[in-house]
């Protein structure tokens, strides 16, 4: 069919869960007319012929990546029977062929629309899914509020749920559909509840999916929502995402009814209800055919989108991909469960339980140190810890010296003294942090044995900064950057390998795209590493030679392996980190972050001016006079740019910042009378306050801090934006590699961070490696800097350790200048 003929197919699909086989598929042919295919009554034949028409047009969907899953899978399964047979009368036989048709051939769609991709790049990304709004401390003074007396939180809430307006569609998924703000108690150090304080919270429920969409942006009436037409819950399978096949939750597969060991039945015990179902329910076909009414009417609402853009092309790309399933190293996974489980049983306490963690660590803190954990002791908080040093022999705060002799004192055990060296937290803070990393490796390990494969599963518009994420109950980011556990990960099947890169320092060069500061890329191109330099300022008596050499050999040195943390103060710089950031996170004395942030300003200017563009751009809240002085509202910018052009927008966070602002400069008179005026201490900072004045603290607090949030997202996404969709951008290159339609497999890349992992047919190398090359060439205009280091013929995901024929491909910027 030459391009001139090719058509829209709009197209979605009803399946026997979210794992199982597709039941119907539903079509219509640009603005012809929708049919139902149920597919289980028709011969296989006509099935594949039907999605291989859909394989050779642009289809144009909600949502590619399950749909497009479910479609590589069901031709894949049809392949491998007779196409004159009628599923329905087969189902044992075709459950059992399910697992071997991952070994099919790869089916490509010769464009691809998706319209769930495309609503997110504009202000519908509210919908997706966000963090709740937290008012802290907000005094239990009673108070009257509309005549009725109550706590003054209740009161804000009471107050917020009457003042405040949000899009229903914020709220969908609740039960009730509402926005409620709720009161929720607070905890101390102790774990016990704040008697004194409470937090009052809005927590959202989005809905981005179709059928919200479509009333929302259509007007269209919904006939009928998922709840009137789907089945009873023991309709629906057992099921894994990571292990996407009948026979990996239940291994006896016909021979125990395919029923799993706790009684729920996998797919092909349930198929034929759902084969009913959708055959005779007239509202579940109605449902069906909506499906295809809105899909076209959304299309048309966006005024038409060309099809094949990138994300929608890589929806179709990681379903084909995940299907199939990258092979694994089982025996040396194996292993490292074993390993990780018995870091696991050598805990010391339940790492799940906050509880346990805060004493755990409480006994080597003193009161000042504890404050740290008082509200979290979440993963990032001990990360914190790990880089805490003591500097200078001193003594133990916590027992005074040796003073407070009651008990046995943790932190300097009993010697009354704490010598310099690692923060005795450091020491526990790291014990923690590698037992909770085990439990994390541990539940990895156990879903990829299930699996058997792994079935990389992706979300392509993972993030508001427009990176992808993972899905399906198995994250691939999550995997260890350890060459240990990455050796286990060979990932080419028979009769292909593996090739892969790994961008070169991709943060630092796309901050250098972005700042154009002529400072940050001089030293650059001089050869000298950035966080070297910056190393200087943070270790001041030390050369740029001994930070770069304390990565290698940090027993050398006093202060441990410099050249890392100073790689980490680096990123917090380019994200806009202040000095207390770099006192927190490296553990380094607040005197000397101060001096390193400002020889940073003075080192590359460039930087500083760019963040302060941010700074005025996003900040709306005003306060020249400082703490206990009147704030004032200047209108923020709406949403914020990468250099490939994709925008994050802050349209909802800025409305709700606005409208906190707002209750607080309005707040009801009768907050300040009675009982409610009694003083109190709601933080060290403000001391002593009225409970009016705590609570006004706590309103333009949380506004404060949204905005400080709504900073740091923006200064994040012009440099994590550009990565990602560059490295979507090379992804889709390499993937036009491969043929559309059915056709043996030429190239199935994967993408973690800022790699590209890629099972090529070996004959297909040559032309991958120039793919690749043009790939990244073809940013350089934005990206001056940009490099990748490419290998051809990896053993496995570990790195560039492939064979004798392994070959090495170095694309820097100096192939691109005359500067060599």
């Amino acid at each position: 069919m030459s391009t001139e003929n090719k058509k829209r197919y709009f197209v979605d699909t009803e399946t026997v869960g979210l794992y199982g086989m597709i039941v119907l598929i539903q079509h219509a042919v640009e603005d012809g007319p929708i049919q139902l295919t149920h597919v289980w009554k028709q011969p296989a034949s006509k099935t594949l012929a039907l999605i291989e028409e859909i394989a050779d047009n642009a289809i144009v969907g909600f949502n590619l990546t399950f749909d497009w899953f479910h479609l590589c899978k069901l031709h894949t399964v049809l392949s491998l029977i007779p196409g004159n047979w009628i599923p329905e009368q087969h189902i044992e036989t075709i459950a059992k062929l399910e697992t071997a048709a991952r070994d099919g051939h790869c089916l490509k769609p010769w464009s691809a629309l998706d319209l769930f991709l495309h609503s997110r790049k504009g202000p519908q990304q509210m919908l997706m899914e966000r963090s709740p709004v937290r008012i802290k401390r907000v005094p239990v003074n009673p108070v009257k509020h509309n005549g009725v007396e109550m706590p003054l939180c209740y009161a804000v809430k009471h107050h917020l749920d009457e003042q405040l307006d949000f899009d229903p569609l914020l709220f969908a998924r609740k039960k009730d559909g509402k926005p409620e703000w709720t009161v929720q108690d607070r905890t101390n150090r102790d774990g016990k509840i704040d008697t004194k304080s409470k937090d009052v919270i809005l927590r959202f429920a989005p809905s981005g999916g179709l059928k919200a969409l479509a009333k929302l942006c259509l007007k269209n009436e919904v006939r009928h929502g998922w709840e009137d037409v789907s089945m009873t819950a023991q309709d629906y399978p057992a099921e894994l995402g990571y292990a996407p096949t009948a026979l990996a939750v239940t291994p006896r597969g016909a021979a125990q009814n395919w029923t799993t060991e706790r009684g729920k039945k996998a797919w092909p015990a349930l198929v034929e209800r759902h084969i009913k179902h959708w055959y005779t329910n007239e509202g579940a076909q109605e449902y069906a055919y909506d499906d295809i009414v809105h899909t076209r009417d959304l299309w048309h609402h966006y005024g038409c989108p060309e099809h094949g853009d990138v994300d929608s092309v890589l929806a179709c790309m990681v379903a084909a991909v995940r299907w199939h399933g990258f092979i694994l190293d089982k025996p040396g996974l194996g292993e490292l469960k074993k390993m990780a489980q018995a870091t696991c049983d050598a805990s010391p306490i339940n790492t799940n339980a906050p509880k346990e963690v805060r004493r755990y660590m409480t006994e080597v803190l003193d009161d000042e140190e504890a404050k740290i954990i008082a509200e979290s002791t979440k993963k990032a908080r001990l990360i914190e810890m790990r880089g805490w040093e003591i500097l200078e022999d001193d003594a133990c705060t916590k027992c005074l010296g040796g003073l407070l002799d009651d008990e046995y004192c943790h932190r300097c055990g009993n010697t009354g003294e704490v010598k310099v060296g690692p923060h005795p937290a450091s020491l526990r803070a790291k014990e923690l942090v590698s037992i909770k990393e085990a439990y994390k490796e541990l539940e990895l390990y156990l879903k990829l044995a299930e699996g058997e494969r792994f079935h990389a599963s992706f979300k392509i518009i993972g993030t508001k900064s427009s990176r992808m994420s993972g899905a399906d109950g198995l994250n691939p980011q999550g995997i260890k950057n350890d060459p240990l556990v990455r050796a286990k990960f060979p990932l080419a099947w028979d009769g292909m390998v593996l090739c892969g890169g790994d961008f070169d320092a991709f943060e630092v060069a796309i901050a250098d795209g972005i700042y154009n500061d002529p400072d940050l890329r001089d030293a650059l191109k001089s050869g000298q590493k950035i966080h070297g330099l910056f190393g200087m300022a943070l270790y001041p008596k030390y050369s740029y030679d001994q930070i770069i050499d304390s990565k290698d050999n940090p027993q050398d040195y006093e202060e441990g392996d410099m050249y890392s943390r100073s790689k980490s103060g680096v990123f917090a710089m380019l994200y806009g980190g202040q000095p207390i950031t770099l006192n927190k996170n490296l553990g380094i004395p607040i005197e000397v972050c101060e001096a390193a942030f400002v020889r940073w300003g003075e080192m590359f200017p460039g930087i500083a001016q760019a963040q302060e563009r941010i700074n005025t751009a996003f900040m709306p809240l005003i306060q020249p006079g400082g703490i206990k002085t009147a704030i004032t509202w200047t209108d923020p910018e709406d949403s914020v740019g990468s250099l490939t052009g994709f925008r994050r927008f802050f349209t909802l966070e800025n409305k709700i910042i606005k409208d906190i602002y707002e209750v607080a400069m309005s707040a009801p008179q009768s907050w300040k009378s009675g009982r409610g005026n009694d003083t109190l201490v709601r933080s060290q900072t403000r001391g002593e306050q009225t409970a009016f004045g705590a609570t006004m603290s706590a309103l333009y607090g949380c506004a404060f801090q949204m905005a400080e949030a709504n900073i740091r997202a923006a200064t994040n996404h012009e440099i994590q934006c550009t990565g990602g969709e560059i490295t979507k951008s090379l992804q889709a290159d390499i993937w036009d590699l491969q043929p559309h339609g059915a056709s043996p497999w030429r190239v199935a890349p994967m993408n973690v961070h800022d790699e590209v992992m890629v099972v090529a047919d070996p004959e297909w190398v040559p032309a991958l490696t120039e793919t690749v090359k043009q790939g990244v060439e073809k940013f350089r205009d934005i990206v001056p800097l940009i490099g990748m280091s490419w290998v051809n013929g990896m053993a496995d995901w570990s790195g560039k350790k492939g064979d004798k024929n392994a070959e090495e491909v170095n694309i820097t910027w100096k192939d691109q200048t005359n500067e060599q």
